[in-house]
């Protein structure tokens, strides 16, 4: 259940749920997937609802020259990076699927790339494959719920920078960008 509104109040939220707070222009949007009781006065948004909601939230203009490029085929994970990203001051652009975000790596150069492993019809290694000389300028981070040694291997192998474990928490992920970008 997503909910936003100028007041939100955690104790009427259900402690069932996971909640996340992201703060921005006089507002604040709860991220709620288990129960809510009593939350009078607030919209209730589907869930390409709250993706557009906090989109023009955080349409904002930023300094940085420090361009970042997300490729997840699930949106919620591509908001949720985006939105940390944007508040650690990146440009940040999106791609849904491998082909999609090959062609826009290829297209622009970017500082990061956070790559998921796991998409239909073009995987994350399809994507390492296929970019060849762009990652030698590009770090490239993998994100994969697979735990298996052998996949961060051949990750890396095909010129991955980093691979981390999903669920990664943002302040990590956000972490490993510093780290990267610092080396």
């Amino acid at each position: 259940m997503f909910v936003w509104g100028e007041k939100a109040r955690p104790a009427e939220v259900g402690e069932r749920g996971k909640r996340e707070h992201v703060a921005g222009q006089n507002a604040r949007i709860i991220l709620d997937f288990g129960r809510c009781d009593r939350l009078e006065g607030f919209r209730r948004l589907d869930r390409m609802g709250v993706l557009s909601f906090v989109s023009k939230l955080f349409a904002v203009e930023t300094s940085s020259d420090v361009s970042i490029l997300i490729v997840d085929d699930d949106p919620m994970m591509r908001l949720l990076c985006k939105t940390r990203l944007i508040q650690d001051g990146f440009v940040v652009e999106t791609a849904s699927s491998g082909i999609e975000g090959l062609a826009m790596a290829r297209a622009r150069s970017y500082r990061v790339i956070l790559l998921d492993l796991y998409m239909p019809e073009y995987t994350g290694l399809d994507f390492l494959r296929d970019a060849g000389d762009l990652l030698r300028s590009t770090p490239v981070i993998v994100l994969s719920a697979a735990e298996k040694a052998a996949i961060a291997e051949r990750c890396l192998d095909l010129g991955a920078t980093r691979f981390l474990i999903k669920p990664v928490p943002v302040r990590v992920l956000s972490a490993e960008v510093q780290r990267v970008l610092a080396s």
